[in-house]
């Protein structure tokens, strides 16, 4: 692990050690005092020039912190902090940065020293038996002994047991990802390094970056320049990543892979329907509801299928791993205060105002989109300007969650991320589908405009004026138009009313204008419409998909290229400061762990990534493919590519743009595969709602036809994911094999040494025989004679 200390300014540093340093004994108790550990608050008794001293109040002795200056503060936590490395037998090397502004902590912990051993053993740390071990297990009933198992992926599963010196010969050699979570588990216990980032002793820290393994992720996982990496990603590398960046973050490629394998099977199916509609656009257009309608039932089981599917295999991998068994230890955040209150109440109720102000702005956006369509304008400005709507809402609440959730006074890491999780999730989420949720299935009832006569609606909305009726070249389609996008309001005084959603005139010979009887040209063209004629909410809802996934690309891209152009400035800023100080005028050099310290944390809404915002883009980009990709369905083609590319970007930017990550445990993807169960009803839903509402035939039924239609399909597919719920359970077969199997192997272990520390006993003088007292011996002698 590599922690930065900061120098005075007297020393080229940032820190003013003259400055006066208000109630020091309060942060350092922060530092110090770890809940739950009652041997952390000696450190404070050892502490020189931070003091208390006791005064006489209103309710008696209170304790008040004396003023120190920044330099005894800082001298009096540092030496307390090195106090706590010594202890531990922890080994530490220091050197300054090139410019000279700050130092650098290396604290090294020996995988093969017997420091960690003991270490792991108080900390109950959780490590894997080694293959060797199974030798000596010997057969019993089901279980085949002499060998572990393997899970059906090929992969052999150990158990996984509880650390102890005495044992430490079963277990598998410590990687360097256990000597990082050991040396982090043992200094939680004694001290908190977030306080001491907080209160500006240290600038920050972060375990310490590999070149081999940096290396090889890149080769294998990111660079572009090997044809591999541009095929559908896999799980090849699923334990080097967990080896590298831990498994909360390899839980996240694997998902994600996963992910983009399942939605190739879509990626097929739109670029067939493309083929399709280019090569028999008349006979596609004629069928094309239908096609969509029967899509959107096969993609509404696809999305049932899939978490259900990943559920599974993330059981199996959870094995592997040993997560099952993992002790997940839980932080305190430095400021949570016991004393204080929460006011989840109150967050919840800024969610709410945000989204309704939000859905207020997104309407405006859409009644404007909508007049530029009626006024035969391009929709591609209007579209991209509601997707700046969409990312600046969704930009704006990223912003104000940490401050809301941080009002909320969670006293854990745990619930702090799974609070900003859900306000983030459950909000952009919403603000990302609401546009096209009004634009399919508000705009039809919201817009509907009424007026005094038929007449009168036909020349406003289509501009098919009476004399262009009595031509009768419009017939058929004034029929169209008035069986499937007019009717009559009940009790309304203007009785001709038009629905929000209703198709465009088109002309027979391309996209002519309208031609007035009358008219001299060389061409006459007659507008028309089809019954399955696209409406103007449709082709605006295709110009919206399509401007989204662009801008997504494009931000994905220049996110990551202003990442690494910043962290390349931080650098050439440092290195020509450094030069500039160095008469001998020779270029200073640069090492990983200095460039680690110019990467961007990772952590939220910072330019290495984090977690959070991770799953969040994946999630807000399937909710959109899976709810309404099906409006122009080589959307699926793109939104693969997109993320085959966004995840060979995501790998290379956490191994070069943010620094390494604390390796943390987990036990899966946690609340996101909730939240991905989440947008898959909802996918439902809306799959089921496009085809009652939206697509031809069924925009044109009743409105009761069109709700039968909408409640049959949506709750036969719920029922059908019910059922696959109860058919197919959680835990595959070879899981359940594999667990009975090696909690035999570990009962077999324990058996045995159990046998061995225990002293036996001389139990000769009991006699458990059936007849102990020989009763019933005289009078069978005594037969015997008689005979």
């Amino acid at each position: 692990m590599v922690i930065l200390f900061p120098r005075d300014t007297k020393a080229g540093g940032v820190v003013e050690g003259r400055e006066t340093v208000e109630d020091p004994m309060v942060k350092a108790q922060k530092i110090f005092c770890v809940v739950g550990e009652p041997a952390s608050e000696k450190r404070l008794n050892k502490l020189q020039f931070i003091k208390q001293i006791t005064t006489q109040g209103e309710d008696g002795e209170e304790a008040e912190d004396v003023p120190c200056t920044v330099a005894e503060f800082q001298a009096d936590i540092r030496g307390r902090f090195l106090e706590i490395l010594e202890e531990g037998g922890i080994t530490a090397t220091q050197f300054p940065s090139i410019d000279g502004d700050e130092d650098f902590l290396k604290v090294y912990l020996a995988p093969d020293g017997q420091n960690i051993r003991q270490m792991a053993e108080t900390l109950r740390y959780s490590m894997p038996y080694k293959e060797e071990k199974y030798r000596e297990l010997k057969a019993n009933g089901p279980y085949k002994g002499h060998e572990p198992e393997k899970n059906d992926d090929g992969n052999v599963v150990v158990a996984y047991g509880t650390y102890t010196c005495a044992k430490g010969d079963d277990f598998e050699e410590f990687k360097f990802i256990d000597t990082v979570r050991v040396l982090e588990q043992y200094l939680a216990r004694r001290v908190s390094l977030e306080a001491m980032e907080m209160e500006g002793v240290i600038l920050q820290y972060f375990p310490c970056p590999k070149a081999k393994e940096m290396e090889y992720l890149y080769l294998e996982e990111s660079n572009l320049q090997r044809c591999k990496n541009w095929a559908l990603p896999n799980h090849d590398n699923a334990n080097k990543i967990r080896d590298y960046f831990g498994e909360d973050i390899a839980f996240l490629y694997c998902f994600y892979a996963y992910l983009i394998r399942s939605m190739a099977l879509l990626a097929v199916g739109g670029a067939i329907y493309f083929l399709l509609a280019v090569f028999f656009s008349e006979s596609i257009k004629e069928n094309d509801g239908y096609l969509r309608t029967g899509f959107c039932v096969l993609l509404s089981i696809w999305a049932t299928m899939l978490i259900q599917v990943w559920g599974r295999r993330q059981t199996r991998i959870c094995q592997l791993w040993g997560c099952d068994q993992a002790r997940i230890k839980e932080t305190d955040l430095p400021e949570w205060d016991p004393n204080g209150g929460k006011h989840t109440a109150l967050v919840n109720a800024l969610a709410l105002l945000y989204v309704a102000v939000y859905a207020a702005l997104t309407e405006g956006m859409l009644e404007w989109t909508k007049q530029e369509a009626e006024e035969g304008r391009d929709g591609t400005i209007a579209a991209f300007a509601l997707t700046l709507v969409i990312k600046g809402g969704g930009f704006l609440w990223g912003k104000m969650v940490p401050r809301l959730v941080r009002c909320e006074n969670l006293r854990t890491e745990r619930e702090y991320q799974e609070k900003l999780t859900s306000l983030l999730a459950g909000v952009k989420i919403f603000v990302a589908l609401y546009p096209l949720v009004a634009q399919c299935f508000l705009a039809p009832y919201n817009d509907v405009k009424c007026y005094p006569d038929v007449a009168t609606a036909m020349n406003e909305t289509w501009s098919i004026s009476p004399e262009m009726v009595e031509s009768g070249h419009y017939n058929s389609t004034i029929h169209i138009l008035q069986d499937d996008y007019m009717f009559t309001r009940w009790g309304a005084q203007l009785p001709a009313c038009v629905k929000g959603c209703y198709p465009t005139l088109r002309s027979s010979s391309g996209a002519l204008p309208i031609t007035l009887p009358g008219q001299e040209q060389e061409t006459q063209a007659y507008p028309y419409v089809h019954k399955f004629s696209d409406t103007q909410c449709q082709d605006a809802a295709v110009v919206n998909l399509r401007t989204y996934f662009a801008i997504q690309i494009v931000t994905e891209l220049a996110f990551l290229i202003i990442g690494i152009a910043l962290t390349k400035y931080e650098i050439w800023k440092e290195q020509k400061k450094a030069n500039k100080e160095d008469s001998s005028g020779e270029k200073a050099g640069y090492s990983l762990l200095q460039y680690s310290a110019k990467c961007w944390k990772y952590e939220y809404y910072n330019w290495g990534g984090s977690l959070v915002e991770d799953y969040l883009d994946i999630a807000i980009a399937y909710a959109v493919v899976v709810c309404f990709g099906l409006i122009t369905p080589v959307m699926a083609v793109i939104a693969t590519a997109a993320f085959m590319l966004s995840y060979r970007l995501r790998i290379y930017r956490a191994l070069y743009v943010a620094q390494r990550p604390s390796p943390c445990t987990s036990t899966g993807m946690g609340i996101w595969h909730d939240i991905f169960k989440y947008i898959n009803t909802v996918a439902v839903i809306c799959n089921a709602a496009l085809s009652a509402l939206f697509f031809y035939p069924s925009r044109s039924w009743s409105l009761w036809k069109q709700l039968l239609v909408f409640v049959v399909i949506e709750h036969a597919v719920l029922i059908l994911r019910q059922a696959v719920d109860f058919l197919v359970p959680d835990e595959p077969d070879d899981v359940a094999k594999i667990r009975h199997y090696n909690e035999y192997f570990v009962k077999s272990i324990e058996s045995s040494d159990m046998s061995n520390a225990i002293a036996n006993t001389n139990l000769s003088y009991i006699d458990l025989s059936l007849n102990p007292e020989n009763m019933g011996d005289d009078d069978d002698d005594e037969d015997t004679e008689d005979s």
